[in-house]
């Protein structure tokens, strides 16, 4: 039996301890959907800067997308909906 098999059947005859409980109910949060300026400017069939335009004037507000480091933008799957609404 390996120390693994052992610490397991020591754990299971304890109970299962708060922090063991804790980890397996925790669920890891879906990944967030983000398009790239060529994207969304391709989805809704317009030109990649009237995008940046969009971005520049607040028709996108800054809870619709973010920066990387390397400042290339990501827009947010919420904001490409909003847009969809009012085109």
């Amino acid at each position: 039996m390996s120390w693994i098999e052992k610490t397991d059947n020591w754990l299971e005859g304890l109970g299962e301890s708060r922090r063991r409980r804790q980890l397996k109910s925790k669920k890891a949060p879906e990944p967030e959907v983000v398009y790239t300026v060529k994207e969304i400017a391709n989805i809704l069939k317009v030109n990649r800067n009237t995008v940046l335009k969009w971005i520049e004037t607040d028709v996108l507000g800054p809870e619709d997308y973010f920066r990387l480091p390397g400042g290339y933008l990501r827009i947010r799957h919420s904001a490409l909906m909003k847009l969809m609404n009012q085109i």
